[in-house]
């Protein structure tokens, strides 16, 4: 009895693990528009995501800002150097960094106080951001181009540059959960390719709970977000669970026959 309750459990697992992981992940790509950056090296295209059964949800910026950042000049005439922003992240209502590179203050032109180090491809509960340093980039569009009102980017932070770009702050560190890295892009009009995972178990977001991710340079010259919400799993995902819980407790128990 139990060598054939172990073939069923085996079974059902087994057709879980080929309805999850192991399937092909489906992308959805949210597109940001052309005309609302300035320069064409701070152009970011948009954001794709997937989801697969696994907790883990898959991101993909396009961009053609690099992992070194660019060195520009500021209002006085002086040379200053952008940093890769970090991913912003809200978990159903939960607010995370995910580091896109090792860095504490790098923004000393318009934060003075003291940041702890962030570790690139770490998690951070509670972050805190600090804004887009490019402050006029509305105005600037407006009074350059004579647009009204400026072309929007389909996120919350529209009509002010309040991006929010670097973290600056946070309660918790999360490691080995989540992870980001540039690939050079090739046939694509975008130069970068910002990729990574994050284990959803591990920033709290639960079946169909919202989540949004948002992504800017240093400077918030442009930027993409998405919100989606966390899959919920198929009723034949709970049947298949549901058997082989039910299999193993009766495998185990002391009066089983063999």
């Amino acid at each position: 009895m139990k060598r054939l309750l172990g073939c069923s459990i085996s079974f059902a697992l087994a057709c879980l693990i080929a309805s999850g992981s192991a399937s092909a992940l489906t992308w959805t790509t949210v597109w940001d528009p052309t005309n609302d950056e300035i320069g064409p090296g701070y152009q970011v295209y948009g954001m794709s995501y997937a989801f697969d059964q696994d907790n883990t949800l898959y991101y993909s910026i396009l961009t053609n800002f690099p992992e070194a950042g660019r060195t520009t000049t500021d209002s006085y005439g002086g040379p200053f150097h952008l940093s890769p922003g970090d991913l912003w992240i809200n978990a159903a209502g939960t607010i995370y960094g995910l580091a896109f590179s090792t860095h504490a203050n790098v923004v000393q032109q318009a934060y003075s106080d003291v940041w702890p180090t962030v570790t690139k491809g770490n998690l951070y509960k509670y972050a805190t951001f600090a804004d887009g340093t490019l402050e006029q980039y509305e105005a600037w569009v407006l009074a350059l181009r004579g647009i009204l009102p400026t072309p929007s980017d389909g996120d919350q932070f529209d009509g002010q540059n309040k991006y929010p770009t670097l973290i600056k702050g946070y309660s918790q560190e999360i490691a080995g959960q989540s992870n980001v890295q540039w690939v050079t892009a090739s046939g694509q009009p975008w130069a970068y390719e910002i990729v990574g995972s994050i284990n959803t178990a591990a920033i709290g977001l639960d079946a169909g709970e919202t989540v949004q991710l948002f992504w800017s340079m240093e400077c918030g010259n442009d930027a993409a977000m998405i919100t989606t919400q966390a899959p919920i799993p198929e009723p034949g995902t709970f049947l298949l669970l549901s058997i082989g819980i039910f299999g193993l407790r009766i495998a185990r128990r002391p009066g089983a026959r063999r």
